[in-house]
């Protein structure tokens, strides 16, 4: 069950074929003016009141990833920028819808730029919720891994989700703070996510903006998910 609104089919139409004509018109028209028109056109879409009905339609879309990447873009803006307007009530089950909508998209094999958009947007709402006090959501990498895995996302995707739900936490403001909370978390994780944690704090390790302890863990879960494959 979402908590996303549901627009009139028209709306939703009007808003879908101005995406498509904007994209198109982007893509292939040499005057700059006309361009920056278009593009005008699809930030009044993303930034229009309405917009929160839009991410759903948008995001399954069968016919054109460009409404589908609008879809996420959205869901995107709309997070930065309206979060505070939203009742603390609605933090949690926008949370699980989006958690819903993202393995769906999975499911459905959305291009990478779509759920890039959407893994960013996941992490974004953690981020919100543990500035709240006390700290909301200090779990959400292993919550995550587990309610897009019970949706059928395969290794490939959990692994893409966690690697960019890291290297979000540490972008961030306060990264540190953030940091210190994913790193408690880890070590309560759940023995069946030891493996894609594992590999990916091995994957991240390499990275020089990282911060220092994913390469200290690394070891660690890799060892552990070695003494422990068959739980």
């Amino acid at each position: 069950m979402t908590v996303l609104p549901t627009l009139a089919p028209d709306v939703v139409l009007q808003s879908t074929m101005l995406v498509l004509r904007a994209t198109t018109l982007i893509s292939e028209a040499s005057d700059p003016a006309e361009q920056q028109q278009r593009q005008e056109e699809l930030e009044r879409v993303v930034n229009s009141p309405d917009a929160w009905g839009l991410i759903t339609p948008f995001l399954e879309y069968d016919s054109d990833p460009n409404v589908q990447f609008y879809g996420a873009h959205i869901l995107g803006v709309k997070i930065a920028r309206a979060w505070n307007t939203l009742d603390t009530s609605i933090h949690f089950p926008l949370r699980d819808s989006i958690l819903e909508l993202t393995g769906r998209a999975i499911a459905l094999q959305r291009p990478k730029m779509v759920l890039r958009r959407l893994y960013i947007a996941i992490t974004a709402i953690a981020l919100k919720l543990t500035t709240a006090s006390p700290p909301q959501w200090s779990d959400f990498l292993t919550s995550s891994l587990l309610a897009l895995q019970s949706q059928g996302a395969n290794k490939e995707a959990l692994l893409e989700f966690m690697t960019i739900a890291v290297e979000e936490v540490h972008r961030a403001p306060k990264g540190s703070k953030y940091s210190s909370y994913i790193s408690i978390n880890l070590h309560k994780t759940e023995c069946r996510h030891f493996d894609i944690i594992a590999i990916t704090l091995q994957m991240l390790s390499t990275q020089r903006f990282l911060p220092s302890w994913i390469p200290l863990l690394a070891p660690s879960f890799l060892l552990r998910a070695k003494r422990r494959r068959t739980c």
